[in-house]
Order: C-alpha cells, then sequence, then structure tokens
C-alpha cells in the first residue's frame, strides 16, 4: 500500500471516531504529514517498506530541529524539546497502530520504542516576582486595552492554574456570570471547578466594557475596526483586522515573551510557569497534594508529585526549628 496523505486522514477519522479531540487528532495529523515528507525523502513510497531504522532515523532528525520561535521553549532549548519529540513518536505509532489493525500492513507498532522523557526542574514566579509583573503592565503597557486584556490574562493564570489552552476558551459570560465558581473541561475531557476572585471579576468586567465602548476605532492605528464573530471569548484580539478573533498561543507566548525580556528575572516567563506558581503557592501553604491533583486536573498524583521538591525549603525549615540549623 502506497503512503498517501489519504491514508492520514482515513487515521485522523479513525480515532476521531474514536472519541479522540479534535485539537489531538489535529497535532497527530500534523506530525504524520511531517513523517510523510521525512518518507519521500527517503524514497520510501510504500507502508511496507517502513522499518524501525527509518524511525530511528528520523528521531535524530528531530533531535536536531532547532526550536521554533513560537514554541514555549524558544530561548530555553536549542532543539526541539524532549516531550516534542516524544509526542510526535507517539503519534507514528498510534498510525502504525491504526495500520495493523485496520489494514493488516506495515511494521508492527509494539517494535516502535517511545523516547524517554527526563523531566526538568520546575520553574515558578515567586509571590514577589508575580508582584513585579502585574506592576510592570499596569504601568509600561501604554495601550490601554492591551494593558487591561494582558493583566487580567496573568492573574487569571495565576489565580486558577489553567492551561493555556483553557485561558484561551473561557466566555466573558463564565468569568461575569453569578458567583464565584465556574466549571471547565480540560485535558482527557475532565471537568473540574476554577474560583474566580472578585478583584478578577472587576478586572474582567472592566475589560470587557472598555473594549465594548472603543470597539469602533482602534487605539493603535486610529483607524475603524468591526468586531469579527460574537466577541464571546474573553480574550480576543484588538488589531484593526482581526478584532473579536481569538487570541492564538503563538501572540501569548510573544507577550510572555516581551515581558521575560523587559523585566530579566533570570528566567523566561511561560503561561505554565502560572500554572506551576499556582501550585507551589497551594502546597506551601498546606494544601493536601490529592487537593492540587483535583485543582490542577491532573489523571495521576504522580504528576502533581513534581511540585512537591519545590517546597523543600520549608521541609529544611521545619527540620530545623526542631533539630537545629544543618
Amino acid at each position: 500500500m502506497k503512503f498517501e496523505k489519504n491514508l492520514i486522514d482515513d487515521c485522523a477519522t479513525h480515532f476521531l471516531a474514536l472519541g479522540q479531540k479534535q485539537t489531538t487528532v489535529f497535532s497527530l495529523k500534523s506530525h504524520l504529514v511531517l513523517f510523510w515528507r521525512f518518507c519521500r525523502t527517503k524514497k520510501v513510497v510504500r507502508i511496507e517498506e517502513i522499518t524501525t531504522q527509518n524511525i530511528y532515523e528520523y528521531l535524530e532528525l528531530l533531535r536536531k530541529t532547532p526550536t521554533q520561535k513560537t514554541s514555549r521553549y524558544y530561548g530555553k532549548n536549542k532543539f526541539l524539546s524532549e516531550k516534542t519529540v516524544q509526542s510526535k513518536i507517539i503519534s507514528i505509532k498510534k498510525f502504525f497502530k491504526f495500520l495493523n489493525f485496520r489494514h493488516d500492513i506495515g511494521l508492527s507498532y509494539l517494535k516502535i520504542e517511545i523516547p524517554k522523557v527526563h523531566l526538568p526542574q520546575m520553574e515558578y514566579l515567586t509571590k514577589e516576582e508575580l508582584s513585579q509583573l502585574f506592576t510592570h503592565i499596569e504601568k509600561n503597557e501604554k495601550n490601554e486595552e492591551n494593558r487591561l486584556r494582558n493583566l487580567l490574562f496573568c492573574k487569571l493564570a495565576f489565580i486558577s492554574g489553567m492551561r493555556l489552552s483553557e485561558l484561551l476558551s473561557i466566555k466573558v459570560k463564565d468569568i461575569l456570570g453569578e458567583g464565584r465558581e465556574i466549571s471547565i473541561m480540560g485535558k482527557g475531557d475532565k471537568i473540574r471547578p476554577i474560583y474566580i476572585t472578585k478583584e478578577i471579576k472587576n478586572l474582567a468586567a472592566e475589560y470587557v466594557k472598555f473594549r465594548g465602548e472603543r470597539n469602533i476605532v482602534s487605539l493603535r492605528s486610529g483607524h475603524t475596526r468591526k468586531m469579527q464573530g460574537d466577541g464571546s471569548l474573553l480574550f480576543i484580539r484588538h488589531d484593526d483586522y482581526g478584532f473579536g478573533r481569538g487570541l492564538s498561543k503563538s501572540t501569548i507566548v510573544g507577550i510572555m515573551q516581551k515581558y521575560s525580556d523587559q523585566l530579566n528575572f533570570g528566567k523566561r516567563i511561560t503561561c505554565h510557569m502560572f500554572r506551576h506558581s499556582y501550585a507551589t503557592q497551594l502546597l506551601n501553604n498546606g494544601a493536601n497534594i490529592r487537593v492540587v491533583q483535583e485543582m490542577l486536573g491532573h489523571s495521576s498524583i504522580i504528576t502533581t508529585q513534581r511540585y512537591t521538591h519545590i517546597t523543600n525549603n520549608q521541609l529544611k525549615e521545619a527540620h530545623a526549628k526542631v533539630f537545629g540549623e544543618l
């Protein structure tokens, strides 16, 4: 059987039918198209011709691929992260599992080894650094619309611990509705509660009111602009041609990179760092790790335990109080 793009489409349709999320299947297709291109360069045009050696060579190529500027690892990793490389090989393994069971052809998916990931030390923002970041946005973001939006984004990311994709899907009605609790659907279609502070609700109300009153003329260019879509998303673009559309992940990466360069904390600020800070604050203030697991939406407590090493200083302090300084 020829290795053609329609086979990749069939695979994607198969996993959609099994109930996998569209975003997951989109990534699967993207990964497989890259692998298909690699096979073309190797003159491998049939599924039966693909060997474990081809996959190993592709793995080595991925490990030498420079990190893209839109990645949250740009400036931190010279090459693709181990996690990114792993996800691409997992996609190939899923593809061959589909081929094995649906068409009874191709390399056995069981022979494809998934590269291990060495988990890096968690980086987070301290209370002082968070305070500096919020103050910096308030004082230095000249565009009022951007100031309100970016400050709201950073503060909400910290007090909720939401993932980037979850933050970008939040609706205005979610935040400005009655009560201080909303439900979101995270990874694995897990629903969990998110708690909103009064400060967040007030800031969101101010931002939504401001962009509603000033949505005709752009503050940046002075040009007339028209709301694209229904404006239901909380975090939207402010440019003339995309006003009202949802922010992209790459835009958020760029905003965080700008603040990293301006503040120079000695570490790159990422959206996920707010999530790390959220978990750290909960644990530092005595929250049970099982509670933190639920609030982060982790399916396994092993993932949550990655955050516990951050609080080792507290363990030292507790030991010193009882037994004296080390």
